[in-house]
C-alpha cells in the first residue's frame, strides 16, 4: 500500500507492482485484497486520482502532462478514469 499511496504514478500496472513486492499477480491481489479490503487496481486507481485532483487544482500543467505524472499513457484515457471515478471530468 505504500508504494501504491506514496508512487502511484511509477506503476505501470498490477504487473510491475507485483514484481515490485516479488509476487505474482494473482498472489499480489489476493493478499492485498485480504488485508485491505479493495483490489490492488482499485488502491492504484484511487492513489492516481487523488495525485491528478492535486496537480489539477494546484498547477498549470496540461491535461497530457498531468495523465503521464499520474501515470495514465495519454490524457484521453485519464480523462475517462477520473470521470468513471469522480462523476465528471478533470475540467469541471
Amino acid at each position: 500500500m505504500t508504494i501504491i499511496r506514496d508512487l502511484p504514478h511509477t506503476i505501470g500496472g498490477m504487473g510491475a507492482l507485483a514484481h515490485k513486492v516479488d509476487l505474482s499477480p494473482d498472489r499480489l491481489r489476493h493478499v492485498f485484497t485480504a488485508h485491505w479490503g479493495t483490489p490492488p487496481i482499485q488502491a492504484l486507481t484511487q492513489a492516481r486520482i487523488a495525485r491528478a485532483k492535486e496537480l489539477l487544482r494546484r498547477t498549470p500543467l496540461t491535461l497530457d502532462a498531468i495523465a503521464r505524472d499520474c501515470g495514465y499513457a495519454n490524457a484521453r484515457y485519464f480523462c475517462t478514469v477520473f470521470q468513471k471515478s469522480c462523476g465528471r471530468t478533470p475540467g469541471q
